[in-house]
């Protein structure tokens, strides 16, 4: 079976908010062009996107995607062209995209297929993501793991659920921390799938189910939604629910301008406000349900 291949060019600054968007569009594994260190700065970025031949994109709907994702870039202008790859050559095609990378202190992420050898103290996560988002290649996932490295390190949650869980890899790093249950759900059966092989990998015991908040059932000491603004504010009595009271909640894929939106929906159901993170475009917002 041969593969369509989707290479979307936008501004390098928009590159972010664009996979991401596409993401939630059900668009699955956009990987985004790295430059090398010793390479210039470019002014584009290049997003590439993988079809089977026989079900290709609704490209209407692709780039609604696309222009959604350059909303707060005024005047930006983007370019898809699309090519067919033979099924060898989609297989690895997009790995050169992504390396190695340390995250936080002592977080460090490698894809399956390349080797590391650990330092002293690292906490060392192996993925294979298939067509599930989250390599923590997204400053939204970069933001939720360093909370929840210092979060665990600060007091150790003993059960962490992750709504929106893509890949898994903020549950496994959780477990990989100290947690002793941990849930993660996602709507995408096919993220689900992914997430349950890298537990596997990365031998931690992980519940893996498709649903979202709503689906959970119990309270957690963590919880982590990393999904859109209006998602968590859609959730958030289900997020006030499912953490215990005492609890900490980490939220993300919020982009800046709805960051007070999302703070004032948790504030509305009782959450008391605590760290208010930022990376690029996207923040990070904190909360714990008082006792």
């Amino acid at each position: 079976m041969n593969y369509l291949e989707l290479a979307i060019t936008v501004p390098a600054e928009a590159a972010e908010t664009v996979a991401w968007s596409l993401t939630e569009r059900g668009v699955p594994g956009i990987v985004v062009s790295e430059r090398s260190p010793d390479s210039p700065e470019e002014e584009t970025a290049t997003l590439k996107a993988y079809f089977p031949e026989i079900a290709p994109p609704d490209m209407e709907e692709l780039e609604a995607g696309i222009r959604e994702g350059l909303l707060a870039f005024p005047g930006a202008e983007y370019r898809v062209e699309t090519r067919t790859l033979p099924e060898e050559n989609w297989a690895t095609s997009w790995q050169k995209y992504w390396h190695v990378q340390r995250i936080g202190e002592h977080v460090v992420v490698r894809p399956s297929w390349e080797e590391y050898t650990a330092q002293p103290g690292d906490i060392v996560i192996t993925l294979d993501p298939k067509q599930a988002f989250g390599t923590g290649t997204h400053a939204t996932t970069r933001l939720c793991m360093r909370a929840i490295e210092r979060v665990m390190s600060e007091t150790p949650a003993e059960t962490v659920y992750d709504v929106g869980a893509g890949t898994g890899i903020l549950a496994i790093l959780a477990v990989k921390m100290g947690a002793k249950h941990a849930v993660a759900v996602d709507n995408d059966p096919v993220a689900v799938a992914a997430a349950e092989e890298n537990a596997t990998i990365n031998e931690v015991a992980v519940v893996n189910r498709v649903g979202s908040a709503q689906d959970l059932e119990g309270q957690a000491d963590l919880v982590v939604a990393n999904i859109l603004a209006e998602v968590i504010i859609e959730l958030a009595p289900e997020l006030w629910r499912i953490t215990r009271p005492g609890g900490r909640l980490v939220t993300s894929g919020i982009i800046t301008r709805k960051a007070d939106d999302v703070a004032q929906a948790l504030a509305g159901q009782g959450f008391r406000l605590l760290e208010r993170e930022a990376e690029g475009d996207w923040v990070l917002v904190e909360a714990e349900r008082p006792l």
